[in-house]
């Protein structure tokens, strides 16, 4: 079970090359379940609504055509976001972390201070 770094969503959606072949392949394998955080697309939306991402208003449809679950955000997330070590400041990716180690999903991501955590991850 993984659970997506709303980059890695965002490269899948667009086919970008950035997206290593070994990561392709766990997506496209419909024996994995896939999640998305709604981290993700409340990130997503917040970069849309200032200028800085150009999405379609309807990525979260991407979650269901392609397979995916989606993960809401509860309590116990936030509880263990807020408890995290600071080595990282960024909110989505803190709520990400959090939500990979309650729910015991490998995160997927290329963002080297999840290391610093101890989330299970798959990293390139």
């Amino acid at each position: 079970m993984y659970l997506l770094d709303t980059h890695v969503f965002l490269w899948w959606i667009l086919d970008d090359q950035r997206l290593p072949e070994k990561v392709r392949l766990i997506l496209r394998n419909r024996e994995h379940q896939i999640w998305v955080s709604a981290a993700t697309i409340w990130e997503i939306f917040i970069k849309k609504n200032r200028g800085n991402l150009n999405a379609a208003d309807s990525v979260e449809s991407f979650i269901y055509s392609e397979g995916f679950k989606p993960l809401n955000i509860t309590i116990e997330h936030a509880k263990t976001a807020g408890l995290l070590p600071r080595h990282h400041e960024d909110p989505f990716d803190r709520m990400l972390i959090a939500q990979a180690m309650v729910e015991n999903l490998k995160l997927i991501t290329s963002d080297k201070h999840f290391k610093k955590y101890e989330a299970a991850l798959v990293t390139f």
